[in-house]
């Protein structure tokens, strides 16, 4: 989903919570059937039974693990299906995804739309601690809604190395060699994990947070325009064996500050993946409801997210949403990827790296990459 969306937007910046986006869909999977499910575990990596009931049970396990709670850092996550109060879900779904990803079911009465609207901001916001305050803005989008999927995350970490304020500087921003624009560069002078991969052709520094549990990490590409070799060179394996290689060095970095939202329909994306049935009237979400009455599907797949950092640390959010409706003859109608586009100047200085040799990073347009991930 991540590199569908960088190609299509190379010009802006980009936030995408893949966490997010899996747990709607395979909260989803719990009600599809025949191909509209094979689609789902396709996309999410479950292409067998073994494969399927092994990652659903860590999908479970990650779930509990992120709500468990640690210091250094704030962290939720929820799951929550509206469903429309002529609907009636079946009790073996409502109790799956009860059980394997905590989601609760509420109904609403979605022909009541700017009441039914203003309860699932008040839960979005919430959970994301009020940093998305709308995640629907239009009343007249629900109207003939029946059901209405969403997942919310949100993360505030404190870096277990803080900058200085005081060393916080104006500098450069290189959009383009000619187009300079200014900007709040934190610095830090601190032993970090580091490494240089030729396999995913990038330097990768890895920012921990308090708590030994989540840390940033800073990808930066090896050529000028090598943002997209490096996002596709980015496999699980690669990035295993880059995770393995790294070591502590004292490090000089130089991070600016940012703060910026993203949101993304990825309806089209999901499609381009191979999910196309949930869209249209092939979906078979039949064990989603009682008896099989309601012929379902997914009018769209949306996000919202955001990231701040800062010299105390990161603010991420995102919030997921899926409209469910009847067709219209019936009734009438993760962890945070963030790639950057407009931060064009990273440098980092390792003095006891490379016979003391400072590294720098120049990438016009492309400059870097941020993971957040479990350690």
């Amino acid at each position: 989903v991540f590199v569908q969306k960088v190609e299509v937007k190379a010009q802006e910046n980009v936030v995408i919570s893949p966490v997010s986006v899996k747990l709607v869909l395979a909260t989803l999977k719990e009600g599809a059937r025949g191909n509209t499910s094979s689609q789902l575990a396709s996309a999410l990596g479950l292409d067998d039974d073994h494969k399927s009931r092994s990652l659903t049970a860590l999908f479970a396990s990650i779930i509990r693990s992120l709500q468990m709670p640690g210091d250094g850092y704030d962290l939720d996550v929820g799951t929550q299906l509206y469903v429309d109060q002529n609907v009636e879900p079946a009790t073996d779904y409502a109790g799956r995804i009860k059980y394997l990803y905590n989601a609760t079911i509420e109904k609403v009465d979605f022909k009541r739309a700017p009441e039914t609207v203003k309860k699932i901001n008040s839960w979005v916001n919430s959970v994301t601690k009020g940093n998305i305050q709308e995640l629907i803005s239009d009343p007249n989008s629900m109207k003939d809604v029946v059901m209405l999927l969403l997942n919310a995350i949100y993360f505030k970490g404190k870096w277990e190395f803080p900058f200085d304020k005081e060393k916080t500087k104006t500098g450069d921003f290189w959009v383009q060699p000619q187009y300079p624009v200014k900007a709040q560069f934190m610095s830090a002078t601190n032993s970090f994990h580091y490494v240089e991969s030729p396999q995913i052709k990038a330097s990768i520094l890895r920012l921990p947070y308090q708590g030994d549990k989540f840390a940033m990490y800073i990808v930066l590409p090896d050529k000028r325009n090598g943002l997209m070799e490096v996002i596709k060179n980015m496999t699980p394996d690669k990035l295993r064996e880059a995770k393995a290689a790294m070591q502590e060095y004292t490090v000089n970095i130089k991070l600016p500050k940012f703060n910026f939202e993203y949101t993304a329909s990825l309806a089209d994306t999901l499609q381009e993946l191979g999910v196309k049935d949930m869209f249209n009237g092939y979906a078979n979400f039949s064990a989603m409801t009682r008896n099989n009455k309601n012929n379902l599907f997914v009018s769209n797949v949306l996000q919202k997210a955001g990231l701040e950092v800062n010299e105390i640390g990161s603010i991420a959010y995102a919030a997921t949403r899926e409209l469910i409706y009847l067709p219209a003859s019936i009734y009438g109608y993760v962890y945070w990827v963030i790639y950057i586009a407009d931060f064009a100047c990273i440098s980092l200085y390792l003095p006891h790296y490379e016979m003391f040799s400072p590294i720098k990073f120049r990438n016009s347009l492309f400059a870097l990459i941020l993971l957040f991930t479990l350690f």
